[in-house]
């Protein structure tokens, strides 16, 4: 497992924060910056193999749960990634690497897309790509 530290960047008003195997540390800074009920934050440092979504007034936390080939293993694993929807932020942590969503974080962050008018556009075109 290789540590990444938290990478965020910011297109107008909305700022879309990835972190690849958070430590506890990372976690509880997201939580107290947005605001996350204790609840939700117990979710996200306990992973677990079930697909959940979270609801509170000031963001969506939604919990997914995907399968995917591991080549190495020449297995399906599922892996989670947890994405907190907030009025002006994305974050997308993943305990376990998730390809797609980190391809798609440096590809963005790289080139001068205007696709990032709101979160929810990115969180969109993330779980379009998961599963098509």
């Amino acid at each position: 497992m290789k540590r990444r530290k938290p990478i965020s960047f910011k297109r107008g008003q909305t700022t879309w924060t990835n972190i690849e195997h958070p430590k506890k540390s990372d976690i509880l800074q997201i939580a107290q910056r947005l605001k996350i009920e204790p609840g939700h934050v117990e979710t996200l440092l306990n992973p677990t193999p079930r697909t959940r979504l979270f609801e509170s007034s000031r963001y969506l936390l939604l919990v997914v749960t995907h399968p995917m080939f591991d080549a190495e293993g020449d297995d399906i694993v599922l892996k989670e990634l947890n994405i907190i929807l907030s009025a002006r932020e994305i974050v997308t942590l993943h305990h376990q690497r998730v390809a797609y969503v980190s391809d798609a974080f440096h590809q963005m962050r790289e080139s001068n897309s205007r696709a990032m008018k709101h979160p929810a556009q990115i969180l969109g075109g993330l779980l379009h790509g998961l599963w098509t």
